[in-house]
């Protein structure tokens, strides 16, 4: 509820704006709702938790471990 509501406070209304991301020379056009809320993230104490975006497989053959242990 409390994310929800800093969402709304800063992403509504929808408006022309440029949108920088902290750390980075990155500056995007506020162009839809996903630019709106990157903008709101900074002000947030929102944690994400990614599944592994890869799954090791190691009965497969490599050939470039082949090639590294020659």
């Amino acid at each position: 509820p409390r994310g929800a509501r800093i969402l709304l406070e800063k992403c509504l209304p929808l408006r022309h704006r440029l949108i920088p991301f902290p750390g980075t020379d990155v500056i995007i056009e506020d162009t839809g709702i996903d630019c709106a809320m990157c903008a709101a993230y900074g002000s947030m104490q929102g944690y994400i938790c990614m599944p592994p975006l890869v799954i090791v497989d190691d009965e497969q053959f490599s050939d470039r471990l082949a090639t590294d242990k020659k």
